[in-house]
């Protein structure tokens, strides 16, 4: 598989930045099978800005609204339009999207879209990429959990789409279909060797420890100890007065228990407090059962940390010597862009210290992320819904 990067900070006419982005292409050699992948800021206008790039490209087009994007380039940026081009003579990129999904619909949309496109494919896929719209009353969780029933467990690599914290412009996207409740994915069979690393960033815990006994979806509504803000209240990390964006630098570690009875640590940015019923809600689920925890992320450590997990994603590189590794995707967490208010470029300048020129990277900041965890123990890995979570994707 080769790729490359486009980038354009036009975004006020899209013929040009069409025309832009061709021109960046030029000398670069397709191979017989293409996909580009897209990032752009959700003040645009999704569906002009596709009309032009359908017209302007001859290969399939996916992508997802974000609130910032990164890539190897310009390294962060707040506005323009990313685009990283997938090309391969031994490689298969088959595109489904499922919309109009709901809490009650989102599982038999999904599994019809992706029966459909497994069905013209013939392909047994060894990689999936997939952007998401956040649902009314689901999580990201659920997502994961559809495609590892239905690919048996199959690597799951992607996020939620972005905007602004209105949580309203967010849209994902294939060619000329876009849905604010939808997800896109691209099932990538043949010649593919994915690797990954997730970087949490933690610097210490606070001693905090509680278990979830009653939860809904994203909502805890109670811990073994009482009340979920009760608690917070008991142990002087909350008050009455508290709102979500005091916990920005301190998201919450849960361990949650997979199906064969695996236990997975994962951060969860808490983005709802309800004082009336003393809940909290989070940006993925916390299933009854979870360990829960309070994590700080110290912002000074950041770019150090990211750095740290790119070097070792690139050490077990090294150790493939039949397979040329060429491209990274990014999904970090809109937590981690609040964090990072007085420093933007923190995780863009690791990616760009660290990563060797000669590869392509793209990415963008999201409302939750997914991304396989591997346990150090027994070496398998599970496909998870992270928060306040620096994922990549090495191709």
């Amino acid at each position: 598989m080769k790729s490359i990067t486009l980038f354009t900070e036009e975004i006020d006419d899209y013929e040009d930045a069409a025309a832009e982005l061709k021109e960046q292409l030029e000398g670069f050699e397709l191979c017989k099978n293409t996909i580009g992948i897209l990032y752009i800021n959700a003040d645009n206008d999704i569906a002009e800005m596709m009309n032009c790039f359908t017209e302007a490209f001859d290969f399939p087009l996916v992508g997802s609204t974000a609130l910032a994007q990164l890539n190897s380039s310009t390294g962060y940026c707040d506005a323009g339009i990313t685009m990283i081009v997938l090309t391969a003579d031994d490689c298969q990129f088959d595109i489904g999207m499922a919309e109009g999904l709901t809490c009650e619909n989102y599982e038999e949309q999904i599994t019809a879209e992706y029966q459909r496109v497994k069905a013209i494919s013939g392909a047994d896929e060894k990689l999936i990429i997939a952007y998401g719209g956040k649902i009314t009353g689901s999580v990201g969780d659920d997502f994961i959990h559809v495609f590892d029933k239905l690919s048996n467990g199959v690597p799951v690599f992607g996020g939620l789409a972005s905007d602004g914290f209105s949580f309203t412009k967010y849209f994902i996207f294939s060619n000329e279909k876009i849905d604010h409740f939808g997800l896109v994915f691209v099932l990538i069979s043949g010649n593919v060797k994915p690797l990954f690393a997730c970087e949490y960033s933690v610097s210490t815990e606070n001693g905090f420890s509680a278990v979830v006994t009653k939860s809904k979806g994203n909502m805890i509504l109670e811990l073994n100890r009482g009340k979920f803000l009760d608690v917070l209240k008991e142990e002087g990390v909350g008050s009455d007065n508290s709102d979500q964006f005091q916990f920005i630098g301190s998201p919450f570690t849960a361990t949650l228990e997979m199906e064969d009875g695996a236990k997975v640590r994962v951060l969860r940015f808490l983005t709802i407090i309800d004082q009336p019923t003393r809940s909290g809600g989070f940006l993925g689920g916390v299933p009854e059962g979870s360990g829960l925890g309070i994590a700080v992320i110290n912002r000074d450590d950041v770019e150090k940390s990211v750095a740290e997990a790119l070097r070792k994603l690139l050490e077990q590189m090294s150790k493939e010597n039949e397979y040329k590794y060429s491209t990274f995707l990014f999904s970090s967490c809109g937590g981690r862009y609040l964090l990072l208010t007085k420093d933007r470029d923190a995780e863009a300048r690791a990616i760009q210290t660290v990563l060797p020129e000669n590869v392509s990277a793209a990415g963008f900041y999201s409302y939750g992320e997914f991304a396989p965890v591997t346990m150090e123990d027994s070496g398998k890995s599970y496909n998870v819904f992270h928060n306040s979570t620096f994922t990549v994707l090495a191709m």
